[in-house]
């Protein structure tokens, strides 16, 4: 008991260090990028610098970890610990904050801009108030952000080597390779308690405040924008890293060759079976709209634990016994469930929002929640819906850390590249990374033509 208190000391003192590193310095920079995207008004420009921002974290870890070795490992010994760990979670959520901060300050702070401008006051000071003047929503950004790392454990699986473990790392480690069951409950409920504790603070309200997109540029800093947009780029171009290297060996490569196809056909499976339950997930989130714990609990919630999910998997089914395809759909299930919340942050919530008022109209004239849903929201929303559901396909063709818990071997794209990473095989990984992200865009692609389909017959 004494080495399992130290150990959970010091992955605690980590997890702790590393979320409040990586929050903080994605704060950081996040504010630099706000800057830097104001000076975009609202059209092409704008649309497509805030793509290049939100690339990195729209991508799945895979991706990030990837480039992350790729960037960091051809200039130097790649730091793995908390240097590594930092540097991929600022990597993937500095461009999400750069875009949110950047919407905050149009619509809160477009007035205070206007007003601080006929009065003659400097570009440094008007910067210093706005930054001032969004320290509420800073403050909740940095809590998500850190509950965030916290609970990370794609990331640190792969790029915190044995010292860099956060408490999800050390529950699987637990549970899976020690099979320490009731000190991986033990430390299950303490995370959750943790993470229940920071969702009271994570549910604020929700702002549909119009953009107030005069004198913006007094406070657009052009070498802020340049460098953001540089560091998502470098991310993009570090991921092709030994691309054609990667590909010349797999083509040598005569046994891995036969693997493909089967896990490239696992890909696709939990790629379509995760983007279909997604869909019938905010189907759901709209019947049951109009009980507001439903948004309170989805927008708080910062997500099931990754770890405990699969936890309890193993406890409610006999994973070892089950065939491929079946453990292809308990991860599909379990993924769908886990992306759930975040999905709904970055795209059902505003969806919701934005119909409430018609919704309650309609409840109030006696319709039902199907009819609602059939009438109000489908005509409206259908395309929104069919992209938050390739989205979440993206997303699934590049999962590894939960399928890890469950799979029991190489099943998919991504849990190759895991391995191939494991073994420093860089340029083999770098190809079958992109295979499975390419699945995952081939998934996306049907889901948007399906949505413009629907949009256009209703």
């Amino acid at each position: 008991m004494a080495e399992f208190l130290n150990e959970f000391s010091s992955v605690f003192a980590f997890s702790l260090a590393q979320s409040l590193l990586s929050a903080s310095i994605a704060i950081l920079v996040g504010f630099l990028g706000a800057f830097g995207i104001v000076g975009f008004r609202q059209g092409m420009q704008r649309r497509l610098g805030e793509v290049i921002l939100l690339l990195p974290g729209l991508l799945p870890a895979l991706f990030v970890i990837l480039a992350t070795l790729n960037i960091v490992g051809s200039l130097t010994t790649f730091p793995f610990g908390i240097y590594g760990v930092v540097i991929a979670h600022v990597l993937a959520n500095f461009g999400i904050i750069a875009v949110v901060l950047a919407r905050a300050l149009e619509t809160k702070l477009g007035g205070v801009i206007e007003i601080a401008t006929i009065e003659g006051a400097s570009k440094w000071r008007i910067i210093w108030q706005c930054v001032r003047g969004l320290k509420g929503e800073a403050t909740g950004l940095f809590f998500f952000l850190f509950v965030v790392c916290f609970t990370s454990f794609s990331i640190p699986l792969v790029l915190g080597a044995r010292t860099g473990a956060t408490i999800e790392v050390l529950i699987y480690r637990e549970f899976i390779q020690h099979a320490a069951i009731k000190r991986a409950l033990l430390l299950a409920g303490f995370e959750a308690a943790l993470v229940f504790m920071f969702s009271l603070v994570l549910s604020v309200g929700y702002s549909q405040n119009e953009r107030q997109p005069r004198f913006l540029r007094r406070v657009f800093l052009p070498q802020a924008l340049f460098a953001t947009l540089f560091i998502s780029v470098v991310v993009i171009a570090g991921s092709l890293h030994g691309l054609s290297v990667g590909l010349k060996q797999l083509l040598a490569a005569d046994v891995l060759k036969e693997q493909i196809f089967s896990r490239f056909m696992g890909t696709i499976f939990e790629a379509f079976t995760v983007s279909l339950l997604t869909g019938m997930f905010f189907v759901g989130v709209f019947l049951l709209s109009y009980h507001k714990i439903v948004d309170r609990i989805l927008a708080g919630y910062v997500a099931p634990s990754l770890v405990l999910t699969g936890f309890a998997i193993y406890l409610l089914i006999p994973v070892e016994t089950l065939s491929i395809p079946e453990r292809l759909v308990v991860i599909s299930v379990g993924f769908a469930v886990l992306i759930l919340p975040s999905l709904y942050r970055l795209r059902g919530r505003s969806m919701v929002k934005s119909l409430e008022g018609q919704m309650d109209l309609a409840r109030i004239e006696g319709a039902g929640a199907w009819l609602i849903f059939r009438q109000v929201v489908w005509p409206q929303r259908a395309r929104e819906l069919m992209w938050v559901c390739g989205l979440a396909a993206v997303w699934a063709s590049g999962d590894f850390a939960f399928a890890t818990l469950i799979a029991g071997r190489d099943i998919t794209l991504a849990l190759t590249a895991q391995s191939l990473m494991g073994g420093y095989r860089m340029e083999l990984a770098t190809v079958v990374t992109w295979l499975s992200l390419l699945t995952g865009g081939f998934v996306f692609f049907i889901c948007y033509l399906l949505g413009r389909i629907f949009a256009v017959e209703n």
